[in-house]
């Protein structure tokens, strides 16, 4: 509840909030690099690079509007958007999408609507559509998922390649989804002092 909030805040940065995150974090106000400045032209190419304008077909918008009819909140939404997307079938061998799809409405229809089976790639791309198409900077991450073991240590190999959407919010930075089943992990504070030390 504590993230929600947090999240939900929409925290704006000026100059003051600006001094006490270097203050806190040890940063320099560097005038030619690290400053307000450059954060804002970072945050106006955000929204150029990754919130192209994203058609999609009515019934998509239907299934959108039932999907987070119950959401009060933008993250809320998302979460809506990435816990029905984790119902449907994890499937390596799904059949390829059909060559007659050519645009990115016609692949969610297709996927969200239609096939409703594939791996991480298929949901992390549906994600990222469905978030543009509902005004949401966002972007395709590719990587590895691994979970570490006691001495926080981990062998990678090719078999635990994965793909999962990152949607940016004012004030928070970019926030990883898993709409791909199977592959959600919950993380949570361990204390109040956490909790109160990222409310400040």
């Amino acid at each position: 509840d504590g993230f929600k909030d947090f999240v939900n805040s929409h925290v704006a940065i000026d100059d003051n909030s600006w001094k006490i995150v270097c203050d806190r974090n040890g940063y320099k106000d560097d005038k030619s690099v690290n400053n307000l400045k450059c954060l804002e032209e970072y945050r106006k190419d955000i929204y150029k690079y990754y919130l192209p304008e994203t058609e999609i077909s009515d019934e998509m918008q239907q299934y959108i509007d039932v999907v987070t009819q119950n959401a009060d909140s933008d993250y809320e939404k998302l979460i809506c958007i990435e816990k029905a997307l984790s119902t449907y079938k994890y499937n390596v061998n799904s059949d390829a999408v059909p060559s007659s799809i050519d645009s990115p409405s016609e692949f969610l229809d297709y996927f969200v609507l239609t096939s409703k089976e594939g791996f991480c790639i298929h949901y992390a791309t549906s994600f990222v559509l469905i978030a543009r198409s509902m005004g949401y900077p966002a972007r395709y991450v590719q990587g590895y998922y691994a979970a570490l073991d006691n001495h926080g240590k981990c062998d990678i190999d090719s078999s635990m390649a994965h793909a999962w959407p990152e949607v940016y919010f004012e004030g928070v930075g970019w926030l990883s989804f898993e709409p791909t089943p199977g592959y959600k992990r919950v993380s949570k504070w361990n204390t109040q002092a956490d909790l109160q030390k990222y409310k400040d």
